[in-house]
């Protein structure tokens, strides 16, 4: 799967926690920064990981097909650590981040909403 030059400077150069958030490079995120409301994600190396996998589920052909996405985690196998994110930053992020990169097809991601994720967790025990 390819990404575009412009998709991947997007998520360039790592920031400290807090201080850019990962729409910096595509608009002054101090409005971002500003809201307490704001559900961007931070620009450090895990989160840009998510944004990369969000813009790969984008591309997928016939998403639709697989069912909603229960959850979106990238995992270091060396370290065996692995980081995630909510399912509302990941959509509120890739949204916003996807118009300012004319993303086409950005409402075909579909997440399993909290009370399904409950569901889906006790049919595993």
């Amino acid at each position: 799967m390819k990404f575009t030059n412009k998709q991947l400077k997007t998520f360039g150069k790592e920031h400290k926690k807090g201080l850019r958030k990962l729409s910096y490079k595509l608009y002054n995120d101090i409005e971002e920064t500003a809201n307490s409301n704001s559900l961007m994600l931070d620009a450090i190396n895990g989160n840009k990981e998510l944004m990369l996998t969000m813009l790969a589920l984008n591309k997928l052909k016939n998403l639709e097909t697989f069912g909603d996405i229960r959850e979106v985690r990238v995992v270091n196998p060396q370290l065996a650590s692995g980081i995630s994110a909510s399912n509302e930053e990941l959509l509120y992020s890739i949204k916003k981040i996807g118009v300012k990169l004319n993303l086409e097809n950005i409402d075909k991601i579909h997440f399993l909403n909290k009370v399904e994720i409950l569901r889906a967790r006790l049919k595993e025990i």
